[in-house]
């Protein structure tokens, strides 16, 4: 017997609102009842609230209650057909998700509805719907990162103690900061970096990504539907990011060189990704963080940003500028130069392909090199 007030006690009670609703509404839609909008509303609210517990999955609860709203829809009159089947569809999504997490074994179960439950905070309706569909279509791919992290440790490190290293890593190698002085560098970096838990980074991040991707691309169904997406793929493997002047590492990643990449960051010009676009941004900010990274000897993942790091190293080769060009465009916001440079090696359009936004950086930077081939082909540059 479940504990009172526990979470699968508050789950079945959820659930069991839920059929009653229902059964009033099949009665309300029977008879053409005048307030059944109302009753539509208050039906959809129930419906949302028990879409809501992930913990229906760890605890093995696929409630049968989410096949009646298809069984409710299919009954209702033409006129409430459309919002019927806008609940069903809801509820078929929420069962294929929740049947496939109740399917997994443990430990990997449980970390798999731990992620689903970080996208509960923050989330619009239309947001949550389409991030339980793409989490459903992405979970093959998620189940494997699961199984292997399961059997592994989580290691920890003090934040201050990872924030010096980097500090003086970056201070000490050999870069052209044009705003900074090494005391400099450590005024801005002091006291910025903070390292969460699996949960508390994902809910932080995906509050960030909603957050500027509803400022620059707007709420359009579209765009959701790109992002949840890019979120159900990406957010598992995001080791770090930076929020305006706060920097954000997981507890089971603190090495020194994911801390110096987002201290880049930081400290790169806001000119720099204004007008160079996001691919660009992370190859550039991946290559100098290399570069004291090599300085130091401190390891670096090369995988990371690896075709981002493609395309800023291609037009490196290619132009013709010196190493302090490019320093004085990311550190100081001095662009112009880099920016011709990158219009007479793939035209404007090439320069188009790097300021547009795709779901991965990866699929910016493999389109951008092979409009690169092309218009290199065509064109004789000089």
């Amino acid at each position: 017997m479940d504990k009172p007030g526990s979470l699968v006690e508050v789950v079945h009670k959820g659930l069991d609102l839920l059929a009653t609703d229902l059964m009033e509404l099949k009665e309300k839609l029977r008879s053409n009842d005048p307030e059944i909008d109302e009753y539509l509303a208050k039906t959809k609210r129930a419906l949302l609230d028990v879409v809501d517990f992930p913990q229906l999955a760890a605890a093995q609860l696929i409630p049968p209650v989410l096949t009646l709203v298809k069984t409710v829809a299919d009954a209702a009159p033409a006129k409430h057909q459309a919002q019927m089947m806008a609940m069903a569809r809801i509820a078929d999504d929420a069962v294929m998700c929740y049947a496939k997490i109740a399917a997994l074994p443990e430990p990997v179960r449980a970390h798999a509805a731990g992620w689903f439950d970080t996208h509960l905070p923050g989330t619009t309706e239309l947001e949550w719907i389409m991030l339980i569909k793409a989490f459903g279509d992405q979970l093959a791919t998620t189940i494997e990162r699961y199984a292997k992290r399961a059997t592994e440790g989580v290691p920890t490190g003090a934040p201050d103690a990872i924030l010096t290293k980097a500090i003086t890593a970056i201070g000490t190698t050999p870069l052209h900061k044009p705003r900074f002085t090494k005391e400099g560098i450590a005024k801005v970096l002091h006291d910025r970096l903070s390292v969460l838990n699996e949960r508390d980074f994902n809910r932080r991040y995906i509050a960030y990504i909603l957050r500027i991707t509803r400022a620059s691309r707007g709420e359009s169904k579209e765009n959701l539907n790109d992002l949840a997406y890019c979120i159900a793929a990406d957010v598992d493997t995001k080791l770090g990011f930076c929020d305006g002047e706060r920097m954000y590492l997981r507890d089971r990643n603190t090495d020194v060189s994911s801390c110096i990449h987002e201290a880049m960051h930081m400290l790169s010009s806001p000119a720099w990704k204004q007008a160079l676009g996001d691919c660009l941004n992370e190859g550039a900010t991946e290559h100098f963080s290399r570069v004291v990274c090599k300085q130091h000897n401190i390891k670096y993942n090369q995988n990371i940003y690896m075709w981002n790091v493609g395309v800023f190293t291609t037009i490196m080769d290619v132009a013709k500028l010196d190493q302090s060009a490019w320093e004085e465009a990311y550190f100081a916001g001095n662009v112009e130069k880099v920016r011709k440079a990158i219009v007479d090696i793939s035209g404007e359009e090439g320069m188009q392909i790097l300021l547009e936004k795709y779901q991965t950086d990866e699929q910016t930077a493999r389109k951008w090199l092979e409009h690169c081939e092309e218009y290199q082909r065509t064109c004789v540059v000089q």
